[in-house]
């Protein structure tokens, strides 16, 4: 049981592609839509069964509407609400499955007032909004496990195949020997690290604080918090040899080594680096044009 459940976090803290084009997700709420309307249609759910045709055809294109305006909707509020919501680097199968279900809710209430006011439902309890949120559920719960495990197999395929070309394209070139210091510094400018550029893997923004990751003398994976901003610190840097792959990271073009996929995007791997660097979706394109001519 304790495998099982691990196994399942393990799967919901899986990356998965946040979609932020309108046009993809009002075309993804009409294929929700069309798909709540034939099952009502052929199915008839909720006591449907006693309509007419007439109005069972009314009531599933309402329901139907209703589904595709609630999509619609939430993934506008997250807009308007949290404008700084930014979920393209962060999002994973949990949270697309946690708000799925928040929209489900809101279905469930307009549906309930829409078989109220049919008369399917002649008085709203307790009993009977259990009863409506319940068949709501499975009836969204089906589609929208296929959709999420669709987009896993799908983007992962894609982001895996491209990430593999992308590999391919690396060139290996030989760090120069004797390379020229680069002096990193603090807020106050008083020098705190002196590393060949050769042996500074990449550096990773941490608020006010700025995470400098390096290779010691020994070629082992080390790090150094500094207190300056990311930006001060990208202006020390030789020109040319690192990448601002993420708005949080720049790393060093000359170690790359790999290029992994999954099915939120890409993440760099750097020689002797203990952990991947990610690569952000909007910067996906010309960072991978940059690669191709390290």
């Amino acid at each position: 049981m304790s495998n099982g459940w691990a196994k399942l976090k393990q799967y919901l803290r899986r990356p998965h592609y946040w979609e932020d084009r309108p046009w993809a997700i009002f075309r993804q709420a009409l294929g929700f839509g069309a798909i709540t309307f034939a099952v009502l249609w052929f199915f008839e759910p909720f006591g449907f069964y006693q309509l007419q045709p007439a109005a069972l055809l009314t009531v599933s294109l309402e329901i139907s509407a209703i589904v595709t305006f609630f999509i619609c909707l939430n993934w506008w509020l997250l807009y308007r609400l949290f404008p700084n919501f930014e979920p393209a680097d962060q999002w994973t199968v949990g949270r697309e499955l946690m708000l799925s279900l928040c929209t489900i809710l809101l279905i469930a209430l307009a549906v309930g007032g829409i078989l109220h006011a049919q008369g399917i439902i002649a008085l709203i309890s307790l009993g009977q909004a259990a009863k409506v949120l319940l068949n709501t559920v499975l009836i969204a719960l089906v589609p929208i496990l296929i959709f999420v495990a669709r987009d896993q197999n799908r983007l992962l395929k894609r982001h895996l195949k491209q990430a593999e070309q992308y590999t391919r394209q690396l060139q290996q070139p030989a760090a120069t020997p004797g390379e020229a210091l680069v002096s990193l510094s603090d807020e106050n400018g008083k020098p705190v690290l002196q590393l060949p550029t050769e042996r500074i893997l990449f550096l990773q923004a941490a608020g006010n604080y700025a995470e400098v990751h390096f290779l010691d003398e020994t070629r082992q994976p080390r790090r150094e918090l500094l207190r300056n901003r990311l930006k001060v610190l990208q202006e020390a840097l030789p020109g040319g040899h690192f990448i601002q792959c993420h708005r949080s990271y720049l790393a060093n073009r000359q170690l790359i080594r790999q290029v992994k996929g999954n099915a939120r995007n890409y993440e760099l791997v750097l020689e002797g680096a203990n952990q991947t660097v990610p690569v952000a979706r909007s910067k996906a394109a010309s960072v991978m044009a940059m690669i191709g001519k390290t």
